[in-house]
């Protein structure tokens, strides 16, 4: 990054990651600590130019130097073998390490990221699977799901599902944390202590999200053939500044984000709509109240009589939607929608 800077001011133009490279081998002989896997040092050179690309095309704020322990993280691009059977991996020039999954043998391995995290390290790989795994089943089932904060997921078919408010729940102990580390003086031994076990409680908060997300979106894909969804702007609704952090503790671009790759997986079809009008519209004469606000969870329909439930209401919407039916237009074919069944992840805890 120096050198992508110095050579600017003096020159007035830029240096390619390329021209970096060629000079990595004359910085090896110099600098004993970067005698290490040479792709090594070239995908640090390929992050720093992904990061000045991010800059110029405004994704992000300009590069600056990375303190040394942000930086926990290491990508071979090659090289990288399995031991068969033995829950083992030979690394370049680190040599050979025992991991304790063993779905990497159905792997061939193109990348391999080796990432360390509170809890030790973990190896990410990306490549080509061997055999192909095991589908799902193919169903005739429909489904169109609203996404909220009270109730995490609302189905067209009225089922509801809790949101697991992890970090909520967790916000008091991880307060408690946070004050202990201030406590401790900066660069002592106990406040290193301190921010482990502070990182450690974060870390566990992100793992009980993601086990529950999983377990959510696995159960959907495999009961639905086609799944409709808002399309929703997240990062706009994230400005919001009363409802930023109950927002971020649900992650439902995250939870999308593993509806879509699963979809894609399984042959299931997955579905972005607009979300325009899809909690104010009646979904069976298509009146749209205007004067619905965000605060009424449940109304009636001033042309029609029928009581609503918000979120049902929103689901059967986004699922007519789905199949390309304007709601305004095409409510007689669904039957108003009633919430029957409530889940939670404590009451249902077997998804897989």
């Amino acid at each position: 990054m120096e050198i992508k800077q110095i050579t600017y001011k003096t020159t007035g133009k830029g240096i390619g990651k390329y021209a970096l490279m060629k000079q990595l081998t004359d910085a090896k002989k110099e600098i004993d600590w970067l005698n290490t896997h040479s792709q090594v040092l070239q995908n640090v050179l390929d992050r720093l130019d992904r990061s000045y690309e991010n800059f110029f095309k405004k994704r992000a704020r300009y590069p600056k130097f990375a303190k040394k322990h942000k930086y926990n993280s290491f990508t071979f691009k090659q090289g990288v073998k399995i031991h068969p059977n033995t829950f083992s991996v030979a690394l370049p020039k680190i040599g050979r390490v025992r991991f304790f999954k063993d779905r990497i043998n159905d792997i061939i391995i193109t990348t391999t990221t080796i990432k360390k995290e509170i809890d030790g390290w973990y190896m990410m790989v990306s490549g080509t699977i061997k055999e192909q795994t095991k589908k799902m089943p193919i169903t005739n089932k429909t489904i169109g799901i609203d996404l909220g904060i009270s109730n995490f997921v609302t189905t067209s078919d009225g089922d509801f599902f809790d949101s697991p408010k992890v970090l909520r729940l967790a916000e008091k102990n991880i307060k408690s944390l946070q004050k202990d580390v201030s406590r401790k003086k900066k660069g002592s031994e106990n406040r290193r202590k301190a921010v482990v076990v502070l990182s450690k409680a974060h870390k566990k908060v992100s793992e009980t999200r993601k086990d529950f997300l999983h377990k959510l979106s696995n159960k959907l894909v495999r009961e639905n053939q086609s799944i409709s969804v808002e399309n929703l702007q997240i990062k706009n609704m994230l400005k919001n500044h009363k409802l930023a952090k109950s927002i971020s503790d649900c992650s439902w671009g995250m939870f999308l984000s593993m509806l879509k790759y699963k979809c894609e997986h399984n042959n299931k079809t997955y579905i972005e709509v607009s979300p325009r009008n899809t909690s104010k519209t009646c979904n069976v004469c298509g009146n749209v109240n205007d004067d619905l606000k965000l605060q009424d969870r449940e109304w009636t329909c001033g042309l029609c009589n029928t009581k609503h439930n918000r979120d049902g209401n929103a689901a059967v919407n986004i699922l007519k939607k789905g199949f390309g039916l304007n709601p305004s237009t095409c409510g007689e074919n669904v039957n108003p929608v009633v919430i029957n069944r409530s889940f939670s992840v404590n009451q249902e805890p077997h998804l897989f």
